[in-house]
Order: structure tokens, then sequence, then C-alpha cells
């Protein structure tokens, strides 16, 4: 039994919201790619030149997803007592960032299934709120990926794995929120075990199944304990991370700061490969790189170890320890590797970084530049850490953000040597940015369940004049958010998709983010 979607709620929403939105002007085709977590060009930036609004007032929806059943993601710490979204009827269904592909947006998503449920979490909860949150309890999930059409809305297919998956309790930490990837023509995406589907992206058919191994098991086997004795799911590690394609190989997090990579056309299993300090930092992915000419995969894990591996082999080409913590990915420009270096200072487990830039080799890594690290500290620790550091980068140039508390300076810098092109002091505290069409945005907060402050800047990296700054005018009452991995927004010609939640519906919003054009 699936307790959610609640669908003829969910209809009725999407019914009266297609009303209000009659007059808007129709999405046309969507042809631009956000194929895996990191975006557009794997940097949050579009190579596209649409004209953008200026002012934030300016954007509008453009239509709310057919779909009005998916959950949110990350809560609060008290939600397993307090609920939360209390009158939604929305479920927890983790925090995995849409991706956009072949005209499609892909959600993946899980959803709780009853009715057994943990004994305890159901009676705390229904001594105060009844069966408004029995969902919470549930111990078993199905796993489902939805593919929705980018110009209208409208569910193109659903596929849902029933009594595949299991169920993540909300709260502040502890989600699931792996973000599935498309290519060829195939959209991977991970279920809440460690499964793995094969999708065909046109139709939705399954082409091949597979899992992440020694986690899966390990998850498979807890279900089934907890299904027996009505207690909660013993997991040792929740689901981090991000799917990437590149070459024909699709590369998945083990769920142990490790790598699993799997033949994209056939989903045998290439290469596994994890080291005891870990690959990752458990929340990061992977960052394709090219050197003279030929791709390989880079790694950075907790503590700051850079490896380049050969995607193809899963042969380590080397490692170089930066000393740093280093919880979020690394990013690649033009030329170099952008990554965190150390700063002196902290307190041991609250460190400070700065941005460098490093060129690779087979050989290895050489540091060409670093910004001056007074100036320039990036907070580095738990919460902070997985943000974003490199805001986003075009054309040989970098946006850049760094903050000591909620002080924050904006950069762009010359990907080349370091140099800093424009800096401005006052932008805020930091947690996300985009480089779209002819617009840079820059957010003050992606990850507590809010639209946030927006800021609006032209793209001249020598002008950072801020054209406006303003609360984001959200259709929804509550934007779905990751914390230790943002769930970011997903761009694509001019068009803007965020997981949001209003009354009894959740889903996709499309935001047109275009320039009206004069009468």
């Amino acid at each position: 039994m699936t307790l959610f979607p609640l669908r003829s709620i969910a209809c009725l929403v999407v019914a009266c919201t297609r009303l209000l939105l009659a007059a808007e002007p129709s999405v046309p085709a969507i042809t631009g790619q956000s194929a895996d977590y990191f975006g557009p060009n794997g940097a949050y930036a579009d190579a596209g030149g649409v004209k953008l609004v200026d002012q934030v007032k300016q954007i509008t929806v453009a239509w709310v997803s057919e779909e009005g059943g998916i959950g949110f993601g990350k809560a609060f710490s008290g939600a397993m007592g307090a609920g939360y979204l209390k009158g939604s009827g929305l479920p927890p269904s983790g925090a995995a960032q849409p991706i956009i592909a072949g005209g499609l947006v892909i959600q993946s998503y899980f959803l709780p299934r009853g009715p057994l449920t943990i004994t305890a979490a159901e009676q705390r909860l229904s001594e105060k709120h009844g069966d408004e949150f029995k969902s919470f309890s549930f111990i078993a999930a199905d796993d489902v990926v939805i593919a929705i059409d980018a110009a209208t809305g409208k569910t193109r297919w659903k596929q849902v794995f029933e009594d595949r998956g299991i169920n993540f309790q909300p709260g502040k930490r502890g989600e699931w929120n792996i973000t599935p990837c498309a290519a060829d023509g195939k959209v991977v995406a991970s279920g809440t075990t460690g499964r793995l589907y094969c999708l065909e992206l046109a139709s939705g058919k399954v082409l091949w199944e597979s899992n992440v191994g020694e986690a899966h098991t390990r998850l498979e086997a807890a279900k089934k304990e907890a299904l027996a004795t009505r207690t909660a799911i013993k997991k040792t590690r929740d689901g981090y991370g991000q799917l990437i394609t590149l070459d024909g190989v699709v590369v998945s997090p083990d769920w142990n700061e490790g790598l699993i990579a799997l033949d994209l056309a056939t989903g045998a299993v290439r290469w596994t490969l994890n080291d005891k300090h870990g690959l990752t930092s458990g929340y990061n992915a992977p960052v394709p790189v090219t050197i003279d000419g030929t791709s390989y995969l880079c790694t950075i894990n907790a503590t700051g170890d850079l490896r380049l591996i050969d995607h193809r082999t899963g042969k380590v080409l080397w490692t170089h320890a930066l000393n740093t913590q280093h919880l979020n990915a690394p990013v690649f420009g033009k030329e170099l590797l952008l990554v965190q270096d150390p700063v002196e200072g902290g307190d041991g487990k609250k460190k400070y970084g700065v941005m460098a830039g490093y060129r690779l080799s087979l050989q290895g890594a050489t540091r060409v530049w670093q910004l001056d690290p007074k100036r320039y500290p990036v907070p580095c620790w738990m919460d902070a850490g997985p943000t974003r550091k490199v805001s986003t980068r075009r054309d040989g140039v970098l946006y850049y953000a760094a903050a000591v508390g909620f002080e924050g300076k904006l950069a762009t810098v010359r990907e080349s040597d370091g140099q800093i092109l424009a800096s401005i002091d006052d932008c805020d505290h930091y947690w996300a940015s985009y480089l779209w069409g002819d617009k840079f945005y820059f957010l003050t907060d992606i990850q507590h369940g809010k639209h946030d402050k927006w800021q609006v800047y032209g793209n001249d990296p020598a002008n950072l004049t801020k054209l406006d700054e303003a609360l984001f005018p959200s259709y929804g009452t509550h934007r779905v958010v990751g914390y230790e991995v943002p769930l970011h927004e997903v761009y694509a010609d001019g068009f803007m998709y965020v997981r949001e939640a209003k009354d009894r519906w959740g889903g996709i919003v499309c935001y047109d983010l275009r320039k009206p054009s004069l009468p």
C-alpha cells in the first residue's frame, strides 16, 4: 500500500493553477541541457546569451507540474516529533535535484510505503497529530523516476519501483539526495538502497538494473530486519552524492566514500575503488577534467586528498595532498582545476580555505596561483563545507564568493593567472549563484525551505554592478531543499525549474526568466 501521492487533490490544485496561468506565454521547446548535478556545462553556467530579467519581480511562473505528489527534502531536527509542512499531506521524498535532458525534466524521489511502521515513531506522532504524519514512520518506500515535459509541465512517463526502497525519516540531516544523470539517450537514477536504474530517456523503459554492492546488500538486510521488528532501519551511511557519466561510463558513489563505475550501455561493472580515507568527502562527486585533449576524473576527499583517475579503468594516476577540509567538489575551468588551499587558523574542526588554481598533468598537480587568504577566505567545515565555493565559471573567468560569518565578498577572477578583475564587499552571505544567459544571479539562502533574497548582476566580469536585490516571487510556500548537499535551481533556455510545495501539492515549478519584450 502506498499512501501518496494525493492525486485528486494535486490535480485540483494544478487545474486551478493552470487557469490562473492561461494568459502566460507558452514555453518553447527546450533544447538546453542540465544533465547532472553540476548544471549546464558542469558549472551552473550555460553557454547561451538569452536576455534575462534585470529585476527579480519580473520573474513569472510559466507552469506547475501535472504531478503534484512529490514530497519534501530536508526538514528540521524535531520533525519526527513535531511534524513538517503541517496540513500539506506531503511525505518525505528526498532531496535529489532535477536534471534536464532531451526536453524533459527528470526527477528521482521516493514515496514512503505502508502498512508497516516504526512502532515507537508511529505512536509518538499519532499521540500529537493523529494520522497526519503517519508516512514519516513507514519503513519501506517506492523508488520513483518521473519525466516531465520541460515545455508544458505534463508527465511524459513515470516509473515506480514498488517496495524496492526504504523511507528516510525527515530531519535536518540524514537525507537521501542522489541526483540522476543523463547521456546517450539514457537516464541513470539511484534508489534508496543503492540500486541503480537505467531508463530510456524518451520512454522510461527500463534498460538495466544494478546496485552499488556491499552497501546495497547491507541496507536490504537492514530493511528486512526493520520490517520484522518494526524498528528503524540501521543505516551506517546516508544516501549522499551524485551520479555522473563520461565517455560511456556511469560513476556512482558506493555509499562509503568510494566509487563504482558501470558501463552505461550494459550496466556491467567496470571497476570499484575506495581508500581507507575515502575517495570523496561523502557529499561530493568526481569532476571530469581534460589533460592534453583526453578526459579523466578528479576526486577530492574530506581531508583534501586530490586524485586523478582514469575512468576507463579505475586506475589512480596520482594523489596530491592539499591538506584542507574539502567537502564540496572542485571545479574544472578552461585549463585549471579550482580547489581550496588551507588557510592558517581555525580550531581544528572548523577550518577556512581559499581558492587556488592548479594545472594538471599525468604526473601531478602544480599550483599556478592562490587568492589572498586574508581577503578571500571561505569556511570549509560541515554545514558550510558542501556549499559551492567557486560560484561558477565561463570563458576563462571565475565568479568566487568568500565569507566570514555573514559578511560576504564577491570577486571575478581571471582563471589563467588568478588576477582579480572586479570585487565587491556588500554581497551578503552566500549560498548559491548561477551564470545564466546575460545575467549573474547570487542567492543568499537555498538550504532552509524558503526563497530568500536574489541579487542580480550583469555578466560583465569587469563590472559587478548590482541591478536588483529582492525576495524571490515564488509560487510555492515552501522550497524543497537539501542541506549537506544543496539542492539547486535548474536552468535551460531562459527558464528555471524548481522543486516546491504549496497547500497539498508538491512538484516542479517552471519560471520564465526571459526579459519581457517591449510593446
